[in-house]
């Protein structure tokens, strides 16, 4: 009797060893997989994805050792501890890239904002580049709350605070980070002193932004931006209207079809007329550069009150009005015929 538990007691352990011993084979095989196959892959995984169709798009397709979902699933417990988001590879081995979603540490989308654009602009291209909506971060840009908070400027958007420049990040990124930080670049970009020189030209620190947006609008040739400020500060210290087509397309981006027409000039419904109103818009047109904000805490000494566009790109500056409507006849009204 005692001889046969023996004997059983010998078999068992030798099927459990054996047992283990696969086990053992079976997991380094998959291991192996792993760490010997690379792939090149764009995952979009979305909130509350479950596992069979993150199996289906990163493992179905390959060649994969038996039972390699149980191993998934029973090893790496895969099924309970992969992330929602964006995981891009390119040649990447697969067990760094399975790491990468468990962990959650998503891929990033590059994303260049060009100086000059408005929060319109920017809201766009963060949507085409499937960032986030334009609506949810158009949502945040226009709460002033937030805003203040994060700027202490008391403003009805976002708009001048995002410095254009090139950005990463991930799908899903909340727009209040993507806000943050871009305006923590435009505080990098910042003159140091931009707010104490703001106040000797009789500018708070908001409008001296505003002027800067509107400098960045009118010209994108870094040359000639602290001559541009120079003749928008002249207009104000003279109390002319600065008469700036980029506000007046501000004003009605909506609409706006490429043209500014006789009745837009004129029209008064617009507060960002400039035109009409006297002084700066409610609010900055644009997010300008380091140019555009040194122009306007350093522009040109100079006593131009006009100017006008080259075929080029470049600006002729002119002191007196007649003088100006000379050079307009002949770079745009004389090359129009």
């Amino acid at each position: 009797m005692v001889k046969k538990i023996i004997a059983a007691v010998v078999v068992t352990a030798a099927l459990a060893f054996a047992a283990t011993a696969v086990l053992g084979i079976w997991i380094v095989k998959c291991e192996k997989f792993l760490e010997t196959t690379e792939i090149t892959l764009e995952l979009d995984l979305p909130k509350n994805s479950n596992f069979n169709e993150f199996y289906e798009r990163v493992f179905a397709h390959l060649n994969t050792p038996p039972y390699f979902r149980e191993y998934l699933i029973r090893v790496k417990k895969a099924d309970r501890r992969i992330k929602y988001g964006y995981y891009r590879a390119e040649n990447t081995l697969l067990k760094d890239y399975l790491e990468n979603i468990l962990r959650g540490t998503q891929s990033t989308l590059k994303v260049t904002i060009p100086e000059g654009y408005n929060i319109h602009d920017i809201a766009a291209v963060l949507e085409n580049t499937k960032i986030i909506s334009a609506e949810e971060f158009l949502k945040t840009a226009l709460d002033d709350t937030f805003i203040f908070s994060l700027t202490g400027v008391q403003a009805p958007t976002i708009e001048g605070f995002l410095y254009p420049d090139t950005y990463f990040f991930p799908p899903y990124t909340k727009a209040d980070y993507i806000i943050r930080t871009m305006y923590m670049n435009f505080q990098r970009n910042l003159p140091e002193d931009f707010d104490a020189r703001a106040e000797e030209k009789g500018l708070s620190f908001y409008d001296a932004l505003i002027l800067a947006s509107i400098v960045q609008k009118e010209t994108y040739i870094d040359e000639e931006a602290k001559t541009v400020a120079s003749v928008f500060y002249n207009r104000l210290k003279k109390r002319m209207r600065l008469q700036a087509d980029p506000t007046i397309i501000y004003g009605k981006y909506a609409e706006f079809d490429g043209n500014i027409r006789k009745e837009d000039i004129k029209d008064g419904e617009n507060p960002y007329n400039t035109y009409v109103i006297r002084g700066l818009p409610p609010t900055p047109i644009s997010n300008p550069d380091r140019q555009s904000l040194e122009a306007a805490a350093y522009p040109a000494d100079t006593p131009f009150l006009y100017f006008v566009a080259r075929q080029d790109g470049t600006h002729v500056f002119s002191k007196t009005y007649d003088e100006h409507r000379r050079q307009v006849y002949l770079h745009q009204i004389r090359r129009g015929k």
